[in-house]
């Protein structure tokens, strides 16, 4: 047998190993930090075999994944979904109300720029981007100017997302 079948036989026996594991250590798990680093190590994982799926190394290294394309973008989709809710949930959890608001923009601005960046794919961005706004508003409303902020683009528009400061970002809102 060649390499890349080697290769191919080790990623699928990685794939049942690692997928068992994390489900059983997420199911096992009642802290919510053990959860965010699971989901973490999830997408990673599932990173790394939707790259296989489509073959971005360059070669077929696990032919059956490249058939369940589809299916691999899904579970990652997922995990997103996981991961946003566990950072939602932690959060909501945070002793310090004042550090609420940074900490929400923190994470709707990562899980936004993950499906920016192709990471989630179908990723719900008008919703997402929605609630990057509402985090801005909110903090601009208790007086956190200073820094930049992400701006999407107007509801239904195309665009670019920029950074604005928090002195102008605060103007376009009047």
């Amino acid at each position: 047998m060649g390499l890349v079948e080697d290769l191919g036989r080790a990623l699928v026996a990685e794939d049942a190993a690692k997928l068992a594991l994390y489900r059983q250590e997420r199911e096992a798990s009642a802290g919510l930090e053990k959860r965010i680093d699971i989901d973490r190590q999830v997408i990673r994982w599932l990173l790394l075999k939707a790259q296989v799926a489509t073959r971005s190394f360059g070669l077929s290294l696990v032919p059956e994944w490249e058939a369940r394309t589809s299916e691999i973008q899904a579970e990652l989709s997922r995990a997103y979904e996981d991961l946003y809710f566990d950072l939602e949930d932690r959060v909501s959890s945070l002793p310090d109300a004042g550090s609420m608001g940074p900490a929400s923009y923190q994470v709707r601005r990562e899980v936004l720029l993950s499906g920016r960046l192709g990471q989630y794919p179908n990723d719900p961005e008008a919703q997402l981007a929605e609630r990057l706004r509402e985090a801005v508003e909110s903090l601009l409303a208790t007086g956190l100017r200073q820094g930049l902020y992400v701006r999407p683009p107007a509801a239904g528009e195309a665009g670019p997302y920029v950074l604005v400061p928090g002195n102008s970002y605060a103007q376009l809102m009047e």
